[in-house]
């Protein structure tokens, strides 16, 4: 699991179902993100954000590759 810099949203990489669920955090509380579980490689094992929260790193262990995905800082309320 990881959190953006922000305290915006929580990531977590689900390894057998080969995704990543997106939760946005608002007072507390988790509300799934639109389209979320996002589809990885095979076998998402570690996630990593970069320090200004725009982008997403997911580490594909079975798959050997790496997922990029941009994170959409405008949809937070």
């Amino acid at each position: 699991m990881t959190v953006d810099p922000a305290d915006h949203f929580l990531y977590v990489a689900n390894l057998t179902a080969n995704s990543v669920s997106a939760f946005a955090i608002s007072n507390g509380t988790l509300t799934p993100v639109v389209g979320s579980p996002f589809s990885t490689g095979q076998g998402p094992a570690s996630l990593a954000i970069d320090p200004n929260g725009n982008f997403l790193f997911v580490t594909n262990f079975n798959g050997n590759s790496v997922a990029v995905y941009l994170i959409d800082q405008a949809s937070v309320s």
